[in-house]
């Protein structure tokens, strides 16, 4: 009667704007991972960038849509409240509930992991979850593995090869490098003036 646990991929970000890497590291965890499904997170009230200004969370939600909207097993999962600071352990939670008794994999990219000692709970966030690191640079598995266990010693880690994509969201509004946005997503932008005020 006891099977293997169901795999739930979650996969958070500020996506301001979702672009290619974002893509691809889906791709990756689908492939590596093979999970029931993934949940793509924007963060409405991102803690981490709360002194930053970032596009509306209605805009990066549809700009998720766009891009995700009919992908197979995944989700966007957009239920945060208006004031509701984003957190990852809240997060998990919630879809603990969706889906209990699932083993749950949080996608980390490289970029997070510098400041993953910040996050809030983050012992107990490690607790719950395999941690799936994203490789974009030169990093060590070894170093990004050890970085999560000197957090919490149990952590259970996965690596991910390195994804192509070297994309940014800051390529785009500060360099306005469109290379890394598919041409849905910048027919949006441009529709709706996302970026308008810089």
């Amino acid at each position: 009667m006891s099977g293997a646990k169901k795999k739930i991929g979650v996969f958070g970000g500020t996506f301001d704007p979702v672009h290619k890497g974002h893509s691809e590291v889906v791709a990756a965890v689908k492939k590596e991972i093979r999970p029931y499904k993934i949940y793509v997170v924007p963060a409405r009230n991102p803690w981490m960038k709360k002194d930053k200004k970032i596009a509306s969370f209605k805009h990066r939600v549809e700009m998720l849509k766009v891009v995700f909207g009919k992908t197979e097993n995944v989700e966007i999962m957009a239920d945060e409240k208006e004031e509701e600071i984003s957190y990852t352990k809240k997060t998990l939670a919630k879809i603990e509930k969706k889906h209990p008794g699932s083993a749950l994999y949080l996608v980390l990219g490289e970029d997070v992991l510098t400041r993953i000692s910040e996050w809030k709970d983050i012992k107990e966030v490690l607790k719950k979850v395999t941690a799936v690191c994203v490789k974009r640079g030169e990093q060590a598995d070894g170093d990004m593995i050890r970085q999560l266990k000197e957090i919490y010693r149990e952590s259970k880690v996965v690596v991910l090869d390195k994804v192509k994509s070297n994309a940014s969201s800051t390529g785009y509004k500060k360099n306005n490098n469109t290379s890394f946005i598919s041409k849905d997503v910048l027919k949006y932008i441009y529709k709706n003036n996302v970026y308008k005020n810089g």
